[in-house]
């Protein structure tokens, strides 16, 4: 018997069933895709939002830090250029650590040992803290400079705060270590006046020196060195100089030593102010045509800039020249790169492939050490570093040995730091 017309049923057939599954697969993994997007944009972002974070925090407190320098001719620095050759893939811990050091004096603050009675007398005795401290920052290698807070691997960057007193005779040898001024002995016939006592170092101080270190390498152990940034494995500087260069109008040139410098073709042309980057007792033998009033001589060994300002025993063989300290006063500007790399990212790496990568970042090459040719516009590091990073011919990744998505989270900051005017 035929079914009656009006009590037929509607219903999908089996193909109608399949196409409808398919399309809700289809719509499923297009939304799974979306998802998988936004988390994966979304983890980028929090990744440089958090190396951008962490440069900002580094560079504010080295901006803090700058500020507070007294700028006097007569107090020492250590801005140490590590002259090791890039790319060679050190292991983490080496002596040849790739990274910049610097150390100053700054108004900052710093610690004092509250363990130490003679630093907190009553109130009817004098205080002996002052307001000025040994600062510092490094890379630390997992070799020295390992203060009271370290993080868990090396290759992160250390700041040092040592409180200082006024003088080193009170309070006793120990700690925190005293404010001393650059001084020089007498000068006598026949002697270089260049070279500064010991005691009036950062490096001979027997009060700092333990926090400095001893050369070439100045990586010092004190438990005033305090983690700053977790993230950062490699730093760079280098110095915006005055031009002396004929006709500079008063520009300015970028090199690896912190004095003005002009180098011509011929080299140390008389009459004009010239700038050495030697090693040694700048004495000559002969003619004193070669010097002039008002050059420059910077020592690498010692880390030191001087001027200079006559001669104790003209037309005398060998010339006996005066060489005052300078300080920073041809500075203009401290440039500053560092590479900053995630802690998701840090995770994935060793010690050993995190030394790798520092060394496949390239040293600002404007300056080397004798002679050295300033330039008005160098590639400077952040620009040497991106161009390694990005490079698809050097492949930064497989020759440094590491991951490629390490790698592509490393990100390079800079940032100058303008002195305030000399006295």
């Amino acid at each position: 018997m035929a079914p009656s017309p009006g009590k037929s049923k509607l219903a999908f057939t089996l193909v109608e069933m399949l196409v409808s599954i398919a399309v809700l697969i289809l719509i499923m993994t297009f939304i799974a895709q979306m998802m998988n997007s936004v988390t994966l944009s979304t983890t980028l972002s929090d990744k440089h939002i958090d190396t951008d974070n962490e440069a900002r925090l580094v560079f504010d407190r080295m901006a803090m830090d700058i500020a507070g320098m007294p700028l006097r001719n007569d107090l020492d620095y250590l801005f140490v250029k590590e002259n090791m050759n890039t790319g060679s893939g050190v292991s983490a811990g080496g002596a040849n650590d790739l990274s910049d050091k610097m150390f100053f004096y700054s108004d900052a603050p710093a610690y004092f040992s509250s363990s130490n009675s003679e630093l907190f007398p009553n109130s009817t005795a004098a205080d002996p803290k002052s307001n000025i401290a040994l600062i510092g920052y490094c890379i630390n290698t997992g070799s020295n400079n390992i203060g009271g807070d370290t993080a868990p691997q090396p290759y992160f960057l250390q700041r040092l705060s040592k409180g200082l007193t006024w003088d080193q005779s009170y309070p006793a040898q120990s700690d925190p270590g005293g404010l001393t001024f650059l001084t020089f002995p007498s000068v006598t016939s026949g002697s270089a006046t260049w070279q500064p006592f010991p005691q009036s170092t950062l490096s001979g101080n027997p009060f700092t020196g333990a926090a400095v270190g001893d050369t070439p390498d100045y990586s010092g152990t004190d438990s005033d060195f305090d983690t700053l940034g977790t993230q950062v494995f490699r730093m760079e500087f280098c110095f915006q100089v005055r031009d002396l260069a004929p006709n500079s109008n008063g520009g300015t040139v970028f090199s690896n030593f912190p004095v003005a410098e002009y180098t011509d073709s011929n080299n140390k042309t008389a009459g004009i102010n010239q700038t050495w980057i030697e090693s040694g007792d700048p004495q000559l033998t002969g003619s004193s045509a070669a010097y002039h009033v008002g050059d420059r001589w910077y020592n690498y060994t010692d880390n030191r800039s001087f001027e200079l300002t006559g001669f104790s025993q003209p037309g005398v063989n060998p010339i006996t020249t005066t060489w005052s300290p300078i300080g920073l006063s041809d500075v203009t500007a401290i440039v500053v790169a560092i590479a900053v790399v995630d802690m998701n990212s840090r995770k994935i790496l060793t010690k050993d492939q995190l030394a790798s990568a520092a060394s496949y970042l390239p040293k600002f090459d404007n300056g080397k050490l004798p002679p050295s040719t300033p330039s008005a516009s160098p590639e400077l590091m952040a620009t040497l570093w991106q161009n390694a990073l990005d490079s698809t011919q050097t492949r930064f990744a497989e020759q440094a040995g590491i991951p490629e998505a390490s790698a592509g989270q490393i990100r390079i900051y800079q940032r100058f730091f303008y002195l305030n005017q000399y006295q």
